[in-house]
């Protein structure tokens, strides 16, 4: 099947009342009739950088004259693949973020078929407008990306943002799996992919994930080992946390730049605010960074997870979650970190348990130091 390369440039816009410009885009024949909302911008033309590509469309689709000079380097990137009759595409979209003096949209070009976004509605969007809504927004994750740059805070890296799993479009996960690309509706199967569930834990040689008084100063994340998590995590599109890891990580990542320089930390801290995440609690009531708190039956709601995400699904440590999710069937694989450090006591990887056998997929050694164990459930 050949796809061919659409490299594409889209603009974050903010009024000066911190609302973002989305245009409501009513796919032609013969996508499926899914409105979504969609930020301007469009194809980069041959010879064209993506800030002058982010620029013309600026102004041929809102009547805004940017600088690209002035757009600096993209805040966020995605990619994917689509088809539309007959012809298949791989994008992948740069995202940058400009302020205009004016909540205003006055096209100065007027593409040739009717059902072009400005001629379905645009509106201009809050952070919280978004987060909230249930209409489909794209690119996902958005909502989480505004805070900051709303605040003059911009990434150090372009986010990586999630793709979407909408009947035209498949995630980058499944575009790697070289999944066919789904038929128009009507004419659509279910597909036979479901999401994989990865659960990456961290542990002493003494097999300990936390030490007795909660010690987790040992876990290094050298530029190997930095770099086969971002291995695992181009697979992933969503996080699954327990409550006291969930607790942890939102008490650092969302301010992770003020309180490190690790490279790693600098590279995975967007990412992490961007990502789609799921707290299984009962006693939580509220969590902000894109994350849905579920409290119901924790089978049901991760296999419903694993038949609707599209992306893989990432378990972070916390071993009684694990422990019960392992007990259910449900965990695919374990990426197990073993670090040369014995802490002689703490929370143990796994609690008391019935037997399980798993089958060895890798094993690398990372940074001269770290063990990496991939292990596969036996089916």
């Amino acid at each position: 099947m050949i796809i061919a390369d659409r490299p594409t440039a889209r603009l974050i816009l903010a009024d000066p009342r911190d609302r973002v410009l989305l245009f409501r885009f009513v796919p032609p024949a013969p996508w499926p009739k899914e409105p979504s909302w969609h930020l301007p911008g469009g194809g980069i033309e041959p010879g064209e950088t993506p800030a002058q590509a982010a620029a013309r469309e600026a102004l041929e689709e809102t009547g805004h004259v940017l600088d690209p000079a002035a757009l600096g380097e993209p805040v966020a990137v995605n990619e994917g693949t689509w088809s539309n009759e007959g012809r298949h595409f791989h994008t992948v979209s740069s995202y940058f973020f400009a302020r205009v003096a004016a909540a205003t949209v006055a096209p100065t070009v007027r593409e040739d078929h009717v059902s072009e976004q400005w001629l379905n509605g645009n509106r201009w969007w809050s952070a919280g407008e978004l987060a909230a809504t249930r209409e489909r927004v794209f690119p996902p994750g958005l909502a989480a990306l505004l805070p900051g740059l709303l605040t003059g805070t911009r990434p150090v890296a372009a986010v990586r943002l999630p793709w979407t799993t909408t009947e035209n479009f498949l995630s980058p996960a499944m575009s790697r799996r070289r999944a066919p690309l789904r038929p128009p509706a009507g004419q659509r199967r279910r597909s036979t992919y479901m999401s994989k569930l990865i659960y990456w834990v961290h542990t002493s040689l003494d097999g300990h994930i936390h030490g007795p008084n909660g010690e987790f100063d040992w876990a290094r994340m050298g530029p190997e080992l930095s770099a086969y998590g971002d291995e695992v995590q181009a697979r992933v599109g969503t996080f699954l946390y327990g409550r006291v890891v969930w607790e942890m990580m939102s008490g650092y990542w969302p301010h992770a730049e003020s309180m490190s320089d690790d490279p790693h930390d600098l590279k995975f801290a967007p990412i992490w605010r961007s990502t789609p995440k799921v707290v299984f609690s009962t006693t939580l009531r509220e969590a902000g960074w894109n994350t849905r708190i579920v409290s119901g039956d924790l089978g049901k709601e991760v296999a419903e997870l694993k038949r609707q995400a599209g992306d893989d699904l990432l378990l972070n440590g916390g071993s009684r979650l694990a422990s019960a999710l392992t007990a259910l069937g449900l965990i695919d694989e374990y990426h197990v970190m073993v670090h040369p450090v014995v802490l002689g006591g703490g929370l143990p990887l796994f609690p008391p348990q019935e037997r399980m056998d798993l089958r060895l997929a890798d094993s690398r050694v990372c940074d001269g130091r770290t063990a990496v164990l991939r292990y596969d459930r036996v089916r």
